[in-house]
């Protein structure tokens, strides 16, 4: 009785002389001044009393007494004094201090109990120093951690902070070569969230058991990895742990299966593709044949007064012109173009080989000569008028070699109209007067004199 009331005593004396320290600051009461001698006096002579009469004053009354008053310190002084280390650790933990609270666990005099106890908020309030100081202690028993290393595996971090977590179970599994297979299956379930799938299969294929006495090569749970890896999709990982089991023909399916899917869809995507390209052909082919169709049907009407384009005689007439050569009408051949412009056959043969290039003229030349042999000796000459495109398409191989050349004369000439096409384009970079027209060129040349005088007016 008497030592608490002198307790009380004490912690009345401390606040008076921190509000008299205020009141002359004229500020709030918030801490005291330490140059201020008495207050630190006092203060030394409280904790030399609490020291002294720890066994002797109500530790209930006295902790209830210390907290009445604000006296955090001096109750963690007295907790500390009174081997109340839960309550100190967490006061440190409150605070934000795990170095000091790691530091008081790892006393021989701490109950470990309180490491089990704490675990979980040291581990969240600092997980490097926690890992450590777990890692230097050798009285933990991994399985009763395992709480608070799943708490901080639930929380998220960036992607190249550490994982304290599994550093401390890597810690277990190798160093303290732990064989509970609580711990190597927490270990397991941690490696197949993580992206890189190769520390998974280190795991997977290392036999720690191997080499001891009457001990599993393993001891994870090779059912409960292959369901956390079918969830997470590990598929290598699958494989290893069906090969494992024995399950010969799943390894072989799963690991074919992904390059099998892959290879029918690109497969799908190329037939497709071939469908896609058959029916634009097909659509082409019908539209050839109906273009050839109504090529087959194609006229024009051609005035009886219509001049040929090059040499200016009516189409129809047929005397003065002669029967071009390799053609057997008795009216002058002529071509209508759908522009409505119209030739001689002869006419343009003469055009179109003076304006191309001499390979070219040498060709159609050679055509014409060719249709003419074959016409004055009577072979195939039954024919009265040009093949167009729709008789070549219509006759295919079975044309005559007089339809063939005079085919082929057709494509060199008849292509497209010359004053339309593009023989009339290449026409604008040729001179004006050809070197074969030296004469006419002569005949327009000034000859030399002496000039006309020139008069002025005066």
């Amino acid at each position: 009785m008497i030592s608490t009331w002198a307790t009380e005593l004490y912690l009345d004396k401390i606040n008076r002389l921190l509000l008299d320290d205020d009141k002359q600051a004229g500020v709030v009461p918030s801490s005291p001044d330490e140059n201020n001698t008495e207050y630190q006096n006092i203060l030394r002579e409280f904790r030399d009393f609490l020291s002294d009469c720890k066994d002797v004053v109500d530790e209930a009354t006295t902790v209830k007494l210390l907290g009445s008053y604000g006296r955090v310190d001096e109750l963690v002084f007295f907790a500390s004094l009174k081997e109340q280390h839960e309550t100190v650790i967490h006061h440190y933990i409150q605070q934000g201090e795990a170095r000091k609270a790691l530091e008081l666990l790892q006393k021989p005099n701490v109950s470990p109990e309180l490491q089990y106890k704490f675990a979980p908020d040291l581990i969240m309030l600092d997980p490097y120093e926690t890992v450590e100081a777990w890692m230097v202690a050798n009285n933990l028993n991994p399985r009763r951690l395992i709480p608070a290393l799943m708490r901080y595996s639930s929380e998220p971090r960036t992607k190249d902070e550490t994982h304290e977590a599994i550093k401390y179970l890597e810690f277990c599994v190798q160093r303290l070569q732990n064989e509970d297979s609580a711990v190597h299956n927490l270990l397991l379930s941690l490696y197949t969230k993580q992206g890189d799938e190769s520390a998974l299969l280190r795991f997977l294929q290392c036999k720690y058991g191997k080499g001891r006495h009457g001990r599993p090569d393993i001891f994870y749970d090779p059912k409960y990895a292959l369901r956390l890896c079918l969830k997470e999709e590990r598929m290598r990982a699958c494989v290893y742990i069906y090969s494992m089991m024995g399950m010969h023909e799943e390894a072989v399916a799963l690991a074919l299966q992904e390059a099998i899917c892959s290879s029918l869809e690109d497969y799908n995507k190329q037939i497709e593709g071939l469908k896609q390209e058959m029916n634009d052909a097909t659509h082409g082919a019908d539209n050839i044949r109906n273009d050839i169709s109504a090529l087959a049907q194609r006229y024009a009407i051609v005035d009886s007064n219509e001049e040929c384009g090059v040499c200016g005689r009516k189409i129809m007439a047929s005397s003065g012109h002669g029967m071009a050569r390799g053609f057997a009408s008795p009216m002058a051949p002529f071509y209508v173009f759908p522009c409505e412009h119209t030739f001689h056959a002869q006419c343009l043969i003469g055009h179109v080989t003076k304006h191309t290039d001499p390979a070219e003229a040498e060709r159609i030349l050679d055509l014409q000569r060719r249709l003419s042999l074959l016409a004055n000796s009577g072979t195939n000459f039954a024919v009265e008028r040009m093949p167009n495109v729709a008789d070549e398409e219509a006759s295919g191989s079975n044309r005559t070699p007089t339809d063939q050349i005079r085919a082929q004369l057709d494509d060199a000439v008849a292509g497209e109209c010359p004053f339309c096409g593009d023989l009339m384009i290449k026409e604008i970079s040729l001179p004006f007067i050809s070197p074969d027209e030296t004469e006419l060129l002569m005949s327009w040349e000034v000859k030399g004199g002496p000039l006309p005088r020139e008069y002025g007016l005066a």
